[in-house]
């Protein structure tokens, strides 16, 4: 009887350690990763600080600052990271200047 509430309370312990430990993420621990975009700016809305660039890469600024200088057909390179659906400017690049 002894053996079995050994077993039974060990198993517990296991299962409790198992299920507080979250899984690992390809992105990295916290399911973030950079990424790098290159095109011509399709739609910019400043006031929402919204860029969408022409093959349909829809980013979003931190700051106004950011897109300040950004006008509607210009080459960008737009260095961002991604955590799911949304993707964060963290630099961009106006080519050909």
């Amino acid at each position: 009887m002894r053996v079995r509430f050994t077993v039974v309370i060990v198993a517990m312990f296991v299962l409790a350690s198992a299920l507080s430990v979250p899984p690992a993420s390809a992105s990295g621990a916290n399911g973030v990763f950079p990424g790098m975009a290159e095109g011509k700016v399709q739609y910019l809305n400043k006031p929402q600080l919204i860029v969408v660039l022409n093959d349909g890469t829809l980013l979003t600024a931190t700051s106004p600052q950011q897109i300040d200088q950004l006008a509607e057909g210009a080459a960008v390179r737009i260095q961002f990271v991604s955590g799911g659906r949304w993707k964060v400017i963290e630099r961009i690049d106006i080519l050909g200047r």
